[in-house]
């Protein structure tokens, strides 16, 4: 018997579990419609978390074998856009980020290197060692954001953010 997903925020542990699933991928042709940057703004436990996960399996080059598993009984699993399984996709969280005014910046220095360094280790061989510590050899987090998306697109690949 199928379950109610309270608490399941992971798409991939969604449908590997068989949860009870709304399809909202029909919503992936719309967006990708749209040319600028995308904010969703809902209240809190209104599914944000798990249509972001959705959203990054549906382009995550990891994913690509697993398409049909994951996507295959959705809306667009019928007929998936050129940009599925397209991008290497990086996700920040930043309310996993602790810490009051004063420390702040540091652990949100430390928690965007943290995801950095998970990023390469997602992606193994897509990235050369020299690469890999020219981003995390940056002093900044937006020099080392910057230097990544330089990077894969000489690498002439795509590169998704989500935070």
């Amino acid at each position: 018997m199928k379950q109610i997903p309270t608490d399941v925020d992971n798409f991939m542990t969604l449908i590997d579990e068989d949860y009870y699933y709304i399809d909202k991928t029909s919503y992936i042709r719309a967006l990708e419609a749209q040319k600028k940057f995308i904010l969703l703004v809902r209240p809190r436990r209104m599914g944000k978390t798990l249509f972001s996960s959705m959203m990054m399996t549906y382009y995550d080059i990891n994913a690509k074998e697993q398409f049909n598993h994951y996507f295959g009984n959705l809306s667009i699993g019928e007929n998936p856009t050129c940009l599925a399984n397209a991008f290497f996709v990086l996700q920040l969280d930043f309310s996993k980020v602790e810490g009051y005014s004063d420390d702040l910046p540091t652990h949100f220095k430390e928690y965007c290197f943290y995801k950095l360094i998970d990023f390469f280790d997602r992606y193994p061989g897509y990235y050369t060692p020299q690469q890999r510590e020219q981003v995390l050899s940056s002093n900044s987090v937006k020099n080392a954001i910057v230097r990544l998306v330089d990077i894969t697109h000489l690498m002439n690949k795509k590169l998704y953010l989500f935070y």
